[in-house]
């Protein structure tokens, strides 16, 4: 990119170099990029395309891009976490209903029988 920007920099000294001399009939006061007061300005252009240009477009992409990561980040642990929930209710019912079981064991509801019996077959 910075290559563009140099050569079009280039295209430009060139341009002043034919029409500022066919139009001032040769008058280097007339210049402007190339005006002996001014100094080596192509060698500062191009320093400063090489070292300190930052390509706007880029930065922005890269900054729109970390934020569609986190957003996806927030997205992503939102699904595990409503995921944990699940699994946590799951959980919670199956001790319950282990619970239930056992205060049945303990209070003689249920026989050894009936323990190593099918859940379909008690309840039949």
């Amino acid at each position: 990119m910075t290559r563009a920007y140099i050569n079009m920099y280039k295209g430009f000294l060139k341009y002043e170099e034919i029409a500022v001399d066919y139009f001032s009939d040769s008058d280097a006061e007339c210049r402007i990029l190339t005006h002996f007061m001014v100094g080596d300005v192509k060698e500062k252009v191009v320093k400063a395309f090489k070292t300190d240009y930052k390509n706007p477009y880029r930065q922005s992409y890269i900054w729109l891009k970390g934020e569609l990561l986190e957003i996806a980040g927030m997205i992503g642990s939102m699904n595990s976490y409503e995921g944990l929930i699940k699994k946590q209710k799951i959980v919670q019912k199956k001790k319950e209903e282990d619970q239930s079981e056992l205060g049945n064991l303990y209070s003689n509801k249920t026989s050894i029988k009936n323990f190593f019996q099918s859940k379909q077959v008690k309840e039949n």
